[in-house]
C-alpha cells in the first residue's frame, strides 16, 4: 500500500509559492452559512429606565457546626439555604444553622429599560415596537429616558414563572442582555 497520495488530492501551490486555504464543502455549510445584517439599522429610543438594582451572585453563608458553606446564585431569583448542606452535618446529624455574611457575598448591579423604535424608522399606521433590555455592572446607569442609542447585546429567553405561567399562552418572554452601548443623542430634543 502506497502512502502517497493520488495527484489530484495533492495541495495546488500558486506562483508564488503560497498554498491557497481550504474551503470547506458546501454540504457541510448548509443552513449555517453567515449573512450580513442591513448596514443602516433603526435606533431605539429610550422609553423608561428604572431604579438600579443588586444581584445576589455568590452568597456566603456560615455554619455554626462545620463553620463554612457557599451558594453559587444562577438564577434570577433564589431562596437562600436554611440548614446545612454539608457532609459533616450529615453524617452527625445535625441540623447546622446558617448565618448570612453579607460582607463575604458578591453582589452585581443590575438595571432593566425598555427601548421604542423611533417614530421615523416606523411605517405609517404601524405600531413602534418596544423591547426589555437588561443591563449588568457598569453599564447601569448608562441609559437615561429620552437617549438615542445602539446596543450590542444576546437576545435571551426569560421563562414565565407561578401564576402567570399557567395563563399565558407562551411559555418565556424575551429580553436583551446588553454587552455595549454607543449614544446618537443625550436628549430627544438635541
Amino acid at each position: 500500500m502506497s502512502l502517497t497520495s493520488p495527484p489530484h488530492a495533492r495541495l495546488q501551490t500558486h506562483a508564488n509559492g503560497a498554498t491557497p486555504k481550504p474551503k470547506p464543502p458546501g454540504w457541510w455549510l448548509g443552513r449555517f452559512q453567515p449573512t450580513h445584517a442591513p448596514t443602516q439599522a433603526p435606533y431605539p429610543i429610550a422609553l423608561s429606565s428604572f431604579c438600579v438594582f443588586t444581584f445576589v451572585t455568590l452568597d456566603i453563608l456560615v455554619c455554626i457546626t462545620c463553620y463554612f458553606t457557599q451558594q453559587e446564585v444562577t438564577a434570577r431569583v433564589f431562596m437562600p439555604l436554611f440548614e446545612c448542606p454539608s457532609k459533616r452535618c450529615n453524617v452527625n446529624r445535625a441540623k447546622g444553622n446558617l448565618i448570612l455574611q453579607l460582607r463575604a457575598s458578591k453582589f452585581l448591579k443590575f438595571q432593566e429599560a425598555k427601548l421604542q423604535e423611533l417614530s421615523e424608522h416606523v411605517p405609517k399606521g404601524h405600531i413602534p415596537r418596544t423591547m426589555t433590555v437588561h443591563f449588568r455592572g457598569e453599564l447601569t446607569r448608562k441609559v437615561s429616558p429620552g437617549d438615542v442609542v445602539e446596543l450590542s447585546g444576546i437576545f435571551l429567553p426569560i421563562p414565565y414563572t407561578g401564576f402567570r405561567a399557567m395563563r399565558a399562552g407562551l411559555v418565556a418572554d424575551t429580553y436583551l442582555e446588553a454587552m455595549s452601548i454607543s449614544h446618537f443623542k443625550k436628549k430627544y430634543e438635541e
